[in-house]
């Protein structure tokens, strides 16, 4: 059993506005265009942040509880790993059809 949440698991104690290299990634061509996600160390990002730690918080007691081994886990509090949607969809999109789509203004 495992638990792919869709926002950035923390460790527990972590600087809240550390840059994440994976974010830094994403953010930059090829993906730039495919999949940017938004950051998570400044802005509503915090917020992500904060809700994705409460999520992994409460996913860990209910993982926990079953009787997996704590050997086989990805975060410290249970087999929880991040999840990227939005890029996994933006690299099976050919390039033909991102090239093709209309332009629209952020928000649209």
């Amino acid at each position: 059993m495992v638990i792919a949440l869709d926002g950035p698991p923390l460790p527990k104690g972590a600087d809240q506005h550390s840059r994440r290299l994976c974010e830094t990634v994403f953010i930059h061509t090829p993906f730039q265009k495919r999949c940017k996600p938004g950051l998570s160390h400044w802005g509503l990002g915090l917020e992500f942040r904060r809700a994705s730690a409460e999520a992994c918080a409460q996913f860990s007691r209910i993982l926990m509880s079953s009787s997996l081994e704590s050997r086989n886990a990805v975060y410290r509090g249970g087999p929880i790993v991040e999840a990227f949607p939005n890029a996994f969809l933006g690299v099976l999109t050919p390039e033909i059809e991102l090239l093709s789509a209309p332009k629209l203004k952020r928000g649209r």
